[in-house]
């Protein structure tokens, strides 16, 4: 499934009418994460980039007991603050435990005023059916096209990335002198660069700081700068300097 596929089955959803709680299955862990950060952002009208950092968004992840449930709760009990409506996002919902399942149920049958639940999960099979009854399904593609396929990157790739995202001006510059013989393929670099990054940000959504998480979308800005300079025939050191002088510092490592 491709992203525009994606996007135009989760606007169908919509254009049909919100419904109160939804359940993505299929594809892979990443790939489910990333059609509910889509949605979120659909819902509340906002760009992806900005979900996490909305105060009417709330992501469930490292708690799957009752005390999961009552963060549901607390989220979704007061109105929407900057947006018609509040989006709770529980990522692998399947771990819920069964007495938390049979908690969430109650609010599943009776949900509070704008208010959308998102559910991901591996498969429902652990969900109980009444769970699932009370979620209109949407269910990705496992093939390997577009959002699903596996992407890889060297350990040099990555590690010539993180020296320039983490280290020091004089890491950064030493980082350039030793990527000399590679100075040519700067372009694919720099496609490369922007996937992770962004692969990164949505697997671990939820342990980035909000500082780290503006960081990183500057860090992609200043990438696409340096694109640009690259279509315009500006000399390939140059841009290497020019990237290891504007990248912000950032202190989230993956």
């Amino acid at each position: 499934m491709s992203d525009l596929d994606l996007q135009n089955q989760l606007k169908k959803h919509l254009n049909d009418s919100t419904a109160a709680s939804y359940l993505i299955s299929g594809g892979q862990v990443l790939i489910r994460l990333n059609a509910a950060l889509d949605f979120a952002a659909l819902i509340l009208g906002i760009k992806k980039a900005t979900v996490a950092n909305s105060t009417d968004f709330s992501l469930i992840c490292d708690d799957y007991g009752i005390e999961t449930i009552r963060k549901i709760t607390h989220a979704l009990i007061l109105k929407p603050y900057g947006h018609s409506k509040k989006v709770v996002v529980v990522k692998e919902a399947q771990n819920l435990t069964l007495p938390a399942q049979n908690a969430f149920l109650k609010i599943l049958e009776e949900p509070y005023p704008n208010s959308v639940i998102i559910l991901t999960a591996e498969n429902t099979k652990q969900l109980l059916p009444t769970v699932i009854s009370r979620c209109q399904l949407i269910f990705l593609s496992t093939q390997k096209s577009g959002l699903a396929e596996e992407k890889s990157y060297s350990n040099e790739t990555i590690a010539t990335f993180k020296a320039f995202l983490f280290g020091s001006l004089v890491e950064r510059l030493d980082s350039v002198n030793r990527k000399l013989k590679d100075i040519e393929k700067l372009s694919e670099f720099l496609e490369i660069w922007i996937e992770i990054l962004r692969d990164n940000l949505i697997e671990n959504i939820d342990r980035v700081k909000p500082d780290d998480f503006k960081k990183a979308r500057a860090s992609i800005q200043e990438i696409k700068r340096a694109q640009s300079l690259l279509q315009a025939n500006v000399n390939s050191r140059l841009v290497w300097d020019f990237l290891a002088l504007n990248l912000p510092a950032m202190n989230y490592h993956f």
